[in-house]
């Protein structure tokens, strides 16, 4: 496939026609659909940050082995299963969560349970999602839909979670342990998703239109959109569906491999640059220096979670205009300048103790925290663009258990006295992926999924 290919490819006037409100407005059912996916995910990063306060690398590795888990089941069953299916079933495993949390807070067997049972519900909801979120919404607002629904959902949930530790160390006698309120919010996370799941979910137009169920699939682009009537734009968006499967029925699967593997390499190092802008050595860190500073005051921890989620607030509303690669390049390059600073004073460890030079840290990792957040939105979008219909559920699949095992190996490997082999490793990550992705990711905001895969093929 070369450029000259893309050239002759329709641009369709209904990706850009709309203003911001009223495109948000006319798409919000596209939102709503995928409202339950966004429920679970946030419950999975409330564990994820939990997983880095909890001490015993023994007890933190079970939600991040539950995630690779589910993500193994999601790959092999995704392309067979409808995904309600993956939805509900997800749902059901927060409530179970939530339930051993309430009641087994002071076990350590039954966190352990809880925790792995959540895991597998994040995972299992991680590579469905994308893939419905690439194919329910509407192409200039891709971006904004997937940045919504994966990026913003787990960081919210790991605001949560550290704004209910902060509170929780305010209160002199708190009524309940920390645990089981982290169980119950995940109780009323997995009845609403099922609630919102069961009655307000739509299937995948392209579900319908690979089994050639025409009708089924026109139904699903109806109800995808406000008012929830069949327009001109409705009909030009299935031709356009249509035209992507054929594009893909001509692939064959030795093909889609060797096309697809640039870009699954350059989104797993993506990937794994998400993992260590927020691993269990930055946390260790931050609660290090805070806690030198400002003793039991946990603050510090709230003001980085709303960074994070100011960051990618951000971003959602960049992605779709400036595009994806300039919030990426940007992102990547302040980040990993800023982990050379903080590597460079942790070099000089007698003197880093001073509590300027600990104020100085603690403000440089809030910054990191904003600019990681317009830096991540890029790769969820890129992920659910990249790659061939046949395969990706796979690479998608892929891509997250890395991400996950390398949250694993720095939880289990990291030490302290290391940490500025940790930042160096995080700031030379940025810097080298700041420079792959201005050589080779390419920009597909308001592109059709045709167009985005056929820009991605072209790296091969």
């Amino acid at each position: 496939m070369d450029s000259e290919f893309l050239d002759e490819i329709p641009q369709y006037n209904y990706c850009c026609d709309d203003s911001l409100l009223i495109a948000m407005q006319k798409n919000k059912p596209q939102f709503i659909s995928l409202g339950a996916a966004t429920l679970i995910l946030m419950s999975g990063g409330m564990h994820l940050s939990l997983s880095f306060a909890i001490p015993d690398p023994f007890l933190c590795v079970y939600w991040f082995k539950g995630s690779i888990i589910g993500a193994l089941i999601g790959i092999i069953c995704c392309q067979i299963v409808k995904k309600k299916k993956f939805i509900l079933t997800s749902s059901l495993l927060i409530i179970i969560d939530g339930i051993l949390l309430a009641s087994l807070s002071e076990d350590n067997y039954g966190v352990i349970l809880a925790r792995f049972i959540n895991g597998i519900a994040s995972g299992l909801t991680f590579v469905p999602l994308l893939i419905l979120a690439s194919e329910e919404s509407v192409c200039n607002k891709r971006g904004l839909l997937v940045t919504t629904v994966e990026t913003m959902s787990i960081s919210l949930g790991i605001f949560l979670y550290l704004f209910i530790y902060f509170v929780w160390t305010k209160l002199p006698h708190p009524p309940i342990h920390l645990i089981q309120m982290l169980g119950l919010l995940n109780i009323v996370q997995g009845v609403i998703a099922l609630i919102v799941q069961w009655f307000f979910y739509v299937e995948s137009p392209m579900f319908y239109l690979v089994r050639e169920e025409e009708n089924e699939a026109m139904d699903s682009l109806r109800r995808l959109q406000y008012p929830f009537v069949i327009t001109s734009k409705t009909h030009q968006q299935l031709k356009e569906h249509k035209q992507y499967i054929a594009h893909n029925k001509e692939l064959t699967c030795v093909s889609s491999l060797v096309s697809s593997l640039p870009a699954l390499l350059v989104l797993c190092l993506y990937r794994s640059l998400v993992a260590l802008n927020y691993s269990k050595p930055f946390y260790y860190v931050m609660f290090f220096c805070s806690t030198v500073l400002y003793g039991t005051e946990v603050w510090a921890f709230v003001i980085m979670g709303t960074l994070r989620c100011m960051g990618i607030f951000l971003n959602m509303y960049m992605i779709d205009t400036f595009g994806r690669r300039q919030p990426m390049l940007f992102g990547s390059i302040v980040c990993g300048s800023l982990s050379v600073v903080i590597g460079m004073m942790f070099d000089q460890f007698p003197e880093m103790i001073f509590r300027h030079r600990m104020s100085i840290i603690v403000y440089l990792m809030l910054m990191i925290q904003f600019f990681t957040g317009i830096f991540i939105g890029s790769s969820s979008v890129y992920l659910s663009e990249a790659f061939p219909l046949e395969i990706k559920p796979v690479f998608i699949g892929i891509t997250f258990i890395v991400e996950m095992l390398v949250q694993v190996n720095y939880i289990v490997t990291f030490d302290f006295i290391n940490s500025s082999c940790y930042f160096y490793s995080t700031a030379i990550t940025c810097l080298g992926f700041f420079f792959i992705g201005l050589l080779l990711l390419p920009e597909t905001k308001r592109n059709t999924l045709r167009e985005a895969q056929i820009k991605f093929n072209l790296l091969s």
